[in-house]
Formats: structure tokens, C-alpha cells, sequence
């Protein structure tokens, strides 16, 4: 008799579970967010000045475009969805980090009926992340660009949480 393979079930059913609950976490949270993101969009918003270029209004917008637009006539010069910003418009989402300083461009903190408090944010590559306030816990992360889209491979369990305890 195996025991390992009982044991690996019930932890890949553990890890199912967790994995859907942060799917559904993200996904009201990703609401939650957007009901706090100004009326325009904007999270993001700079003149891009380059030597021997013209300036660039560089705009990230929720929930995941990246615009290029010529500040004297508004004229849109590149829009990137987010998620492919890095791939098409390198050196426009480098700038947006930079400008950022590793901060959240958004952040909400809420209490949810019946769970803990919570902060979500918004980072410059249009990650959304979810944490407990209390523990400081990462409890939900999205892909670039795609707020309700859980990252692939994202685990809220650390191999710890499934070990068993002896008391």
C-alpha cells in the first residue's frame, strides 16, 4: 500500500483549493479595484523627454494599456496592451518603471465582508497584487496587464503549510 500517493492527492486537493480561492480573491478584488481607479483611467502619466526625440505623454491605463501620445496634439502614437509592453514598447515601459521607483502606482485597503483586511495594489507593469494586512501575506497575483488573470503558477501555500504537524 502506498501512503505517499494519499498523501500527494490530498495535498494536490489542498493546493487546488487555495488556488481557486486566489483565482476568486483576485477576480473581487480586481472589481474592488477598478472602482477605485480615477474616472479617466490614468494610473500613470509622464512626459518622456529623450535626447534627439521628440517628447512622448507616456500613459498606463487601467486595466492594462500602455499609451504613447504626442503632447501638443494628443495624437495617439502607440498603444501597447500592457501585458505585451515589455515585448512591442521596451524602452516606453522601462521609463514607466523608472518613473514609478518600484512603488505601487494604486493602492486600496479594504476589509471584505467576513474575511481580513486587505491591501491591493497596482505596480508599473500592471501586476495587481493582493496582501493581508495584518500578516503582510501575498494572497493573490496577477499576470502583467491582466488584473482578474491569477500568474501562472502562483501558490498561496509554502511547502510548510502541507507538511504534517505533530502536536
Amino acid at each position: 500500500m502506498s501512503r505517499p500517493t494519499v498523501q500527494d492527492g490530498a495535498a494536490s486537493k489542498v493546493l487546488n483549493a487555495a488556488h481557486d480561492a486566489a483565482r476568486v480573491r483576485l477576480q473581487r478584488d480586481a472589481e474592488r479595484m477598478s472602482a477605485a481607479v480615477p474616472a479617466d483611467g490614468v494610473l500613470f502619466s509622464a512626459l518622456w523627454r529623450r535626447k534627439g526625440h521628440a517628447p512622448v505623454r507616456v500613459l498606463l491605463l487601467w486595466p492594462g494599456w500602455l499609451l504613447e501620445l504626442d503632447p501638443e496634439t494628443g495624437e495617439i502614437i502607440a498603444e501597447t496592451d500592457a501585458a505585451e509592453m515589455y515585448a512591442k514598447r521596451p524602452e516606453a515601459a522601462a521609463f514607466v518603471e523608472r518613473r514609478a521607483h518600484g512603488r505601487p502606482l494604486l493602492t486600496v485597503r479594504y476589509q471584505p465582508p467576513g474575511a481580513e483586511r486587505r491591501r491591493v495594489t497596482v505596480d508599473a507593469r500592471c501586476v495587481m497584487r493582493v496582501h493581508s494586512v495584518r500578516s503582510g501575506d501575498l494572497l493573490a497575483e496577477s499576470e502583467p496587464g491582466k488584473p482578474r488573470a491569477l500568474r501562472a503558477g502562483f501558490v498561496v501555500l509554502a511547502a510548510d503549510d502541507l507538511s504534517p504537524r505533530y502536536t
